[in-house]
Parts: C-alpha cells; structure tokens; sequence
C-alpha cells in the first residue's frame, strides 16, 4: 500500500481498543488492580532499570484505560484475570473496529509484589511467558512494574463512547467520500499536479506532493491498492490525533454542513481521518493539512514523542517502550542495516536514518516498496 495511505501511525493503529473480562472467582484480584497505576520500571534479562517515560494505567471495575502521561493518547481495554493458574494469567483482547474480537488476543502474566504490579509478557505478545525468569529467556520475557499512585479511576467519557462505536462503512455524504476516494486514488497512481489541485484546500497540492511523493509503486499493485477503498463518517465520541499528538474529539458541534470528518479505510481496515470542506463554489476538498504534518514530523504520533537529533539509543528505547506499553503485535526488528535502523510493523517498514548519532530522517513504506536504504556517510 502507498506510503501516504498508511501514514497514519497508529498509529490509528494507533489508537486501537482493548477488551478486558474478570472470571467470577476473582474478585479479590480485581479489587486489588482498581486505581490509577504508573509505569515505573522493567525487568529485561534480570536487569530493571526505571521507564524513562511516564505511562499511566487506570482500572476501573472491569475496563482499562492506558495513556502517556504527557501526550494526548490512550486506549480502553477491559482484562480477563485467571489467578487459578501458576503463573496467574493476564489476558488482553485488543478489538480493533470490524475486526472479530477473538483474533486479537495478547497473551500475560502478572502478579502483586508489595504495593506494585508486576506484568510479564514475551516479544511475541500473543505467546504466554511460562514464568516471570528474564535471564536468558528463549521467549524474551520481559516484566513490567507498576506501582499504584492513587485510588482514582474515572476513564474519559469520549473514550467509552468511542470504544462502544460500530458505524457504517460508507458516508453520508457521498459527494465528499466521493473527493476524498478520487483524491487517494491519484497520489497512489502517482497523478501529476493538475489533476491533484482540484481536489485540494487552500492551494496545498505541490506541498502535499512533495512530501509524498517520495518512493516509486509498483504498478502491478496500484489496482489492488484502490479496490477497496471507501471512507465512513466520523461520529460523536470518536478521538482521532493530529501529527503535534494533539486530540481531535467528535462532538455536536464539530461537523456541519460545510464541514465533515472521514475516516479512510481500506476494506474494513482503518487508514486516517481527513476533514473535508465545501467551498464557496458548492464543491468539496479535502484539508491535507495533518496529512503533510505527519510526513514533517518524524514518527511523533507512530512512538511516543521521537525527534529529530535524537541519539540512537534514545529512539530505540522510546520504540521498545511504546511497543510494549501499546501492546503491539506483529512488530519485529531488523536491526541496523547502512546505518538505518529498520522495523517492520504492520507490513510497514519504518526507517530511521541517523548521522553521527543523531535522527536525520524517518521513513514509513511498504514491505514490499524495495525502498533503498542509502548508506548514511
């Protein structure tokens, strides 16, 4: 899929929701987890260090709501808890919009030590630890502490709201789904200036081109790439995130008649979110604006805050935390590679570039794109 699709981190991935369930002989457990926790450390091959990035935990009755204490994200979770078994078992169901809830399970295990909460989870996040042992662990079992600071546990209103959401797959208003498809189908086709202009507000194309046009496509997958696209209307509650981590929340107010919110999507995969506006002459665009912020602003809302001029080890420690704290799946490292550091996730590649030990560049593509990986001199 063309690199502008999927540049929505995670993402909307990222900002996918989790569904917990308590057994019903576990209430002593459940009680115990009630509150708001933080992220203090982890264990990694018998090594705990501290969480050099604060994320928040807070349960409530049978929901969990888990953000980064200084960027506006989070996700709503609900958690199976079976403490019949040894080690007890954490189960996490991550249901993601259209997506059948039992093909998304994340698979822990935890435990309390004193007035902490500990976690264990392997690399594989869909594989159960068979203990809380990190010293040469096959399954790269790594824990994660938390300690509780306060019995508060209200969960935002417009993340509930969110979560419960199930809407159509087509808009309402089908002549800005119209504009918002013709205009994704053309960057994907890789269509000139004069074709993208029209589609586009305030006189942002060749912005928008040169910050996307970036990478060849292959031909043989442009058809396949367009097949499936449609885009839904957003609706009350729904939190989508702009490129600066900011939080745009759905309200009453927020669309109206020359004014809307659509979410793209690919099948019933979501993509990004873009508003599209009528103009004075009845025709509608759509505001690229977030878009061509998100390719200027290096893997902000992908992980958790990275920048440029970051060292190496910097963004690879805020990569693993974010990965861990987010439960994400299907995420693998290909290590360094001409001075790139190269993960894939998602059938994404993402490419950090560094120069005498600080970030030059980030790059998302497609696994299948053959984007060259020039060596950093």
């Amino acid at each position: 899929m063309n690199r502008l699709v999927y540049s929505l981190p995670v993402a909307l991935l990222a900002i996918a929701a989790v569904w917990f369930w308590t057994k019903p002989d576990s209430p002593d457990d459940t009680d115990r987890l009630q509150g708001t926790w933080k992220v203090v450390g982890y264990i990694s091959n018998g090594e705990q260090r501290a969480a050099v990035d604060e994320y928040i935990w807070v349960f409530n009755g049978n929901k969990l709501y888990r953000k980064h204490a200084k960027i506006l994200t989070g996700t709503i979770s609900e958690v199976e808890l079976d403490p019949n078994t040894t080690p007890k078992h954490f189960n996490t169901q991550i249901r993601i919009r259209n997506v059948p809830p039992d093909q998304n399970w994340n698979r822990a295990c935890y435990r309390f030590s004193g007035d902490k909460l500990e976690i264990a989870e392997t690399r594989n996040l869909n594989r159960r630890p068979e203990s809380f042992e990190t010293v040469n662990s096959e399954e790269e079992t790594r824990i994660r502490i938390l300690e509780r600071i306060s019995t508060e546990n209200a969960i935002p209103a417009e993340m509930l709201a969110e979560f419960e959401i199930d809407p159509p797959l087509h808009s309402t208003n089908s002549e800005a789904e119209e504009v918002l498809l013709k205009l994704t189908t053309a960057l994907i086709k890789r269509k000139a200036l004069d074709v993208i202009a029209p589609m586009v507000t305030d006189g942002m194309a060749e912005e928008l081109l040169n910050v996307t046009y970036q990478t060849p496509v292959p031909e043989a997958n442009i058809d396949e790439q367009t097949k499936y696209l449609a885009a839904r209307d957003a609706v009350i509650g729904e939190r989508f995130y702009y490129a600066d981590g900011s939080a745009l929340v759905i309200q009453k107010d927020t669309i109206d008649s020359d004014n809307t919110v659509l979410v793209l999507l690919e099948g019933r995969k979501e993509i990004d979110f873009f508003w599209v506006r009528r103009q004075q002459d009845g025709q509608w665009k759509v505001d690229v604006t977030n878009l061509i912020n998100e390719h200027n602003a290096p893997g902000m809302k992908l992980f958790g805050g990275i920048r440029l001029g970051m060292s190496a080890a910097r963004v690879e420690e805020l990569i693993a935390d974010y990965r861990r704290a987010e439960n994400l799946r299907n995420f693998a490292s290909q290590g360094w590679l001409d001075g790139n550091l190269v993960f894939t996730w998602n059938d994404r590649k993402h490419i950090f570039r560094f120069k005498n030990d600080e970030l030059i560049t980030y790059i998302q593509d497609p696994l299948n794109s053959n984007f060259p990986l020039v060596p950093v001199k």
